[in-house]
């Protein structure tokens, strides 16, 4: 999963991009939670914490991000594409045009 070398089917690529996606919607919640608007954030005297907070949903955002562009070298790999069409992901269009391709596309039959 933190690695850019092999190659996956399409339904291990399906089950990370899923799992991925939950954590995304994880971290999202947590930066709402604690960086969100003074209305929606709590009032636990945690603001102290907001830098903290902030870096640690970083570090957490960027090693969802790794595990994403891993995922898909993977997948890429195993269609017989080069790895370097993961950069394509982040291209606002593209990326997400790339990753129903990644879901839906068949894997080569090479060992």
């Amino acid at each position: 999963m933190f690695s850019l070398k092999g190659r996956i089917g399409r339904k291990e690529f399906l089950i990370r991009m899923v799992l991925l996606i939950i954590a995304s919607l994880i971290l999202n919640f947590i930066s709402t939670w604690f960086l969100g608007s003074n209305d929606m954030a709590p009032d636990h005297g945690l603001h102290y914490a907001g830098s903290l907070a902030a870096l640690l949903i970083l570090i957490a955002a960027l090693g969802v991000t790794w595990c994403t562009i891993c995922a898909a070298a993977a997948r890429l790999r195993d269609i017989g594409r080069s790895a370097w069409w993961a950069i394509l992901l982040f291209v606002p269009v593209l990326g997400f045009v790339e990753l129903v391709y990644l879901a839906l596309a068949r894997g080569s039959s090479k060992n």
